[in-house]
């Protein structure tokens, strides 16, 4: 009975209260060679890079490339036998109002803390160990100063549409991603014999992103919108030729191609709403 109780506050909490976000706004990778994967994001994607991080020594150690005035790329370069999983980030427009809700649902956050670009950020973690960080864009950060300065860069993609991230139950990850951050379900795929094997679930904002909880490890990705997957396809291709690295079309006409880390990157057609 109590259990039943608190389940029917907390829905009603979560109806009452959405949580302040604008939507994804970006995806840091760890890059196992950073000039490599700096090249790649600029040449085959066509990203521009908004800032790029030296340490003491005067090497660039973190990159940071605009997807579009709200979304980036980070590259961070990678320690020795540190993973290399993707770090999805969310923007919100005020970090203390998201972080004190999310505490309010249960949900352990990091503190507070200004970053090297001039942003605040917290993170939080999900039941599978997948980090998201939560990012407040400040007046005078790296990524506010450089909208509008690269309109008419030749961008390959133009929006983070989606992620995939794998999860080893759907259940329990839905139990922390629909039921306490209360992103709602918009499909759902089976197998045969009727179980789960992924979920796609409606990010807040006005993007229209959403997350996809897969049981595949290998499902990891990113979904990019582009204005035609064929141009697309072929642009990759051509480009690919100075990195020696190559898209793929599926038969339902899929583009995708893999960074010189192995991140599944994934094009398609923006959809209609």
């Amino acid at each position: 009975m109590v259990h039943a109780l608190r389940l029917a506050l907390l829905a009603s909490y979560l109806g009452a209260q959405p949580l302040p976000i604008t939507g994804l706004a970006g995806v840091t990778y760890q890059a196992g060679n950073l000039s490599r994967s700096r090249d790649f994001y600029r040449v085959m994607l066509g990203l521009p890079e908004v800032h790029a991080l030296p340490d003491h020594d005067g090497n660039i150690v973190i990159v940071f490339l605009q997807i579009n005035d709200m979304q980036y790329v980070e590259l961070g370069r990678r320690a020795i036998n540190s993973p290399s999983a993707p770090l999805l980030t969310l923007g919100t427009p005020n970090a203390s109002l998201l972080r004190e809700q999310l505490r309010k649902r249960g949900v352990n956050a990091t503190s507070i803390q200004p970053t090297y670009d001039g942003n605040l950020r917290f993170h939080i973690v999900d039941p599978d160990g997948n980090a998201l960080d939560c990012v407040e864009y400040q007046p005078n950060s790296q990524q506010v100063l450089s909208r509008g300065h690269f309109d008419g860069a030749p961008r390959a993609v133009h929006h983070l549409r989606r992620a995939s991230l794998p999860v080893r139950n759907i259940q329990t990850a839905l139990a922390f991603y629909r039921d306490r951050l209360g992103w709602p379900e918009i499909t759902r795929a089976t197998a045969p014999d009727g179980v789960v094997t992924a979920v796609q679930l409606q990010i807040p904002g006005e993007g229209h992103e959403s997350l996809e909880l897969v049981t595949t490890p290998a499902a990891r990705a990113v979904a990019f919108d582009c204005d035609d997957p064929q141009q697309t396809f072929e642009a990759l291709t051509a480009a690919g030729e100075t990195l020696k690295v190559r898209p793929e079309k599926s038969a339902t006409g899929v583009v995708t191609l893999r960074d010189p880390d192995g991140n599944r990157l994934e094009f398609q057609a923006e959809p209609v709403h």
